[in-house]
């Protein structure tokens, strides 16, 4: 990793109502790409844009695989109105780490 992961988050911009982010992400996590709300993957510079109604962290892994398997980094950067995270990619334990959070892009 090249980015050390946050082990206290907080909560920033209007997001103080909800839950503070995971620090890791389980497979099981889901993120809800629309409109308003931004996925991005990024491999090694290369962005990609996730859509659909729904997205899993196991189904990114898998769909994925053959670049995240090889890559020298990859980050997944999810922006709302209110807030914004990124996550970095260990390839060591196959797990994403919240390296980041921001106000979003309402601001």
């Amino acid at each position: 990793m090249r980015r050390n992961p946050i082990l206290n988050p907080n909560f920033i911009g209007f997001a103080h109502y909800g839950k503070k982010p995971p620090i890791i992400l389980d497979d099981d996590t889901i993120f809800f790409p629309c409109s308003e709300h931004i996925l991005q993957l990024s491999v090694n510079d290369i962005n990609y844009f996730l859509k659909g109604s729904s997205v899993k962290i196991s189904e990114i892994c898998q769909k994925y695989d053959y670049l995240l398997k090889d890559c020298e980094y990859a980050e997944l950067f999810y922006d709302t109105p209110y807030h914004d995270v990124t996550y970095e990619y260990n390839k060591e334990d196959k797990k994403w780490y919240l390296v980041e959070q921001g106000i979003g892009y309402a601001r």
